[in-house]
């Protein structure tokens, strides 16, 4: 029996599947993972203050006076070049994506999601059709997706926990059962290198850990079945 085959059964036979998924369940529908080849990573540092904040546009408008965000921020709604730092730092894109930037210069996180992400364009792929479907059929519990660009949910989803949180909206969700509990556990689209989000796979307590991946990753071991490849090219094989 081929891998492809052992997968395809598990799937056949289980209606309690999770599905945990990286970056890499989104490059094929045109969203640069981070650490690949040609992830965002690798790109270097950004000038944020040569950006423009983009406000007023598709439901985003702040309003009509200028807002002072701390850390010599500056921003007015009426002047989309007004984007300004008394003290611009510069970032690399890791930073822009972390915690610190997030609270300390909101307005640099959001000026780089307007004008760089482009998660609006992107339309669903292979890939969270046919999540979307095995919910439909009964046979998916819920997605865990590392992903922040809701494509998932574009494509029919309805079960969708976010670790990383949403583009649009950011919440804590309750993810913890559904991995401990499943049967079949697929991990497709992820390096698994980052914490605390690959650890949570060590609360999978079944015998079906399915990693599906184009490169290797530290649970490979762990995994009972290991498929390197795309997880859109795995899919084609299994319809």
């Amino acid at each position: 029996m081929t891998k492809i085959e052992q997968l395809k059964d598990w799937i056949q036979s289980s209606d309690n599947i999770v599905f945990f998924g990286g970056a890499g369940v989104s490059t094929e529908s045109g969203i640069p993972d981070f650490r690949g080849t040609n992830g965002l990573y690798r790109q270097g540092g950004i000038k944020v203050e040569n950006m423009t904040i983009g406000l007023g546009q598709d439901g985003y408008d702040m309003g009509k006076e200028a807002y002072d965000l701390g850390n010599g921020v500056t921003v007015d709604p009426d002047n989309e070049e007004s984007f300004a730092y008394s003290k611009a730092p510069d970032f690399t894109l890791e930073e822009i994506f972390s915690l610190d930037v997030f609270f300390d210069y909101p307005a640099a996180y959001y000026t780089y999601f307007r004008n760089s992400h482009h998660l609006g364009e992107a339309q669903p792929n292979i890939a969270h059709k046919w999540l979307a479907d095995l919910e439909a059929a009964g046979k998916l519990r819920a997605v865990v997706t590392q992903n922040i660009d809701g494509l998932h949910q574009a494509a029919g989803s309805k079960r969708v926990f976010e670790l990383h949180g949403n583009e649009t909206r950011f919440y804590c969700p309750e993810w913890l059962n559904a991995i401990s509990q499943a049967e079949v556990l697929v991990v497709a689209g992820s390096s698994l290198v980052v914490q605390p989000a690959a650890g949570l796979l060590d609360y999978y307590e079944g015998n079906k850990m399915v990693i599906i991946n184009d490169q290797p990753t530290p649970y490979d071991g762990r995994a009972n079945l290991v498929i390197r490849d795309r997880i859109g090219a795995v899919i084609e094989q299994l319809l």
